[in-house]
């Protein structure tokens, strides 16, 4: 049996909440075993609690917000103590939910990266060095949309505005600051009406099962080309999800990866054939 978890409504504990209520629908057409799980009370309260009408064993797909390393492994060990398997152990959550972690496999594929385990100690000597321009992230997000800088430039901020900075970004993420500080090489990417270019593909055991655009552009923008997706290196996970991007000069690069359980679908993702993309790799 193949269950596919979604988050419950806060009020009404056995209806799916809103945000995923379509991909409710769809993959309820499906062959799976649908589990509604507490998202709040987990994260607030580290309680586990599941609705479910069938019987709740074999492998798991968890469809929902995102969940920290430490929380996830929590929920794997809780499930598959009950029958259930989550089809991303936490060291394959890991692999593609931190970024960095496939870092090393997708190196000729993406922009540079420079990792530290600690914000207070950054070697901003190294980092000059390194690069002209980049920006700021934890392990999993930047601060994209808050009102923070897009990127910095290494020749015009010093030592200590930088360290402001970071200060800065700590505050921005709060508690959803994960891990250490990732600062990325700012690459120029092609835009029409300020829009980037964007797909998002999800793989399963390592084949392409979707890819749609995923910055909401406009169809005279070329599509990623599908010998460059094809080439990506596998990716140490069962499932997962790599996000490309189409640079100034044509050229098109990875810029993030993810765990594919909390990975978002794209605006224009046909939810159907997604999941029945899912189930047909599932029961084969």
């Amino acid at each position: 049996m193949v269950n596919i978890m979604f988050p419950c409504d806060y009020f009404n504990k056995t209806k799916v909440n809103c945000d995923y209520e379509s991909e409710y629908i769809e993959a309820g057409k499906f062959n799976f075993n649908l589990i509604l799980f507490d998202h709040d009370v987990f994260v607030n309260e580290r309680k586990i609690q599941l609705y479910s009408n069938g019987e709740k064993q074999g492998t798991c797909i968890y469809r929902g917000w995102m969940l920290k390393p430490e929380e996830y492994k929590i929920l794997y060990d809780f499930l598959y103590d009950q029958g259930l398997k989550l089809i991303n152990t936490p060291e394959q959550y890991n692999n593609c939910h931190l970024f960095h972690n496939s870092y090393s496999v997708l190196r000729e594929f993406t922009a540079d990266i420079l990792v530290f385990n600690n914000p207070y100690e950054i070697d901003w000597d190294l980092v000059n060095k390194k690069f002209k321009r980049f920006f700021i992230k934890d392990y999993v997000k930047s601060a994209k949309g808050w009102g923070f800088p897009e990127y910095f430039d290494s020749c015009t901020h010093t030592k200590a505005q930088l360290n402001e900075y970071v200060r800065k970004f700590l505050t921005l993420r709060g508690n959803m600051f994960t891990g250490g500080i990732v600062l990325k090489e700012f690459l120029d990417l092609a835009k029409i009406n300020k829009i980037t270019n964007e797909y998002r593909a999800f793989y399963l055991y390592g084949n392409l099962i979707s890819l749609a655009q995923n910055s909401g552009q406009a169809d005279l923008f070329s599509v990623a080309p599908e010998g460059f997706i094809q080439n990506i290196p596998k990716l140490r996970s069962n499932f997962y999800t790599v996000d490309f991007a189409q640079l100034k000069s044509g050229k098109w690069i990875v810029i993030e990866t993810g765990d594919g359980q909390v990975s978002g679908l794209p605006q224009n993702q046909c939810i159907a054939k997604y999941f029945k993309k899912i189930h047909l790799a599932l029961n084969n």
